[in-house]
């Protein structure tokens, strides 16, 4: 399930990924949120937060995941993602490297710092 972090900046999409995360999750929630944004600013700054209730996406999400993020590469200013589980850390440091977007990755303890940072222009 996505849940959406309430009280964030408007200019921020921000959600929390809780249980497993599905493609109705992706279909209803996270991508009409981030085309609303996009529509609204031009460019979306997303905040991601996967936290201890997070138990993983199923197949068909992480192909949501994929064709949205792929389609959208210039339409993001800025994505933040705060976890501590080590295959999230792993795999966003990894596919950082290779898009057109500022992306950083922030310790579970510190949703305030990445929202600062999305928040600051660039």
């Amino acid at each position: 399930m996505l849940e959406p972090i309430p009280h964030v900046d408007p200019r921020i999409v921000a959600f929390d990924a809780i249980g497993k995360v599905s493609d109705p999750d992706y279909k209803d929630i996270l991508i009409p949120a981030l085309e609303d944004g996009i529509g609204t600013m031009g460019k979306v700054r997303a905040l991601l937060r996967f936290g201890e209730r997070f138990e993983g996406y199923t197949p068909h999400a992480m192909i949501d995941d994929s064709v949205f993020g792929l389609s959208h590469l210039r339409d993001f200013a800025k994505i933040a993602v705060v976890s501590d589980i080590g295959w999230i850390r792993n795999s966003v440091a990894m596919f950082a490297h290779f898009i057109p977007i500022p992306v950083r990755l922030f310790p579970a303890d510190q949703t305030d710092a990445a929202l600062d940072w999305l928040t600051e222009d660039t």
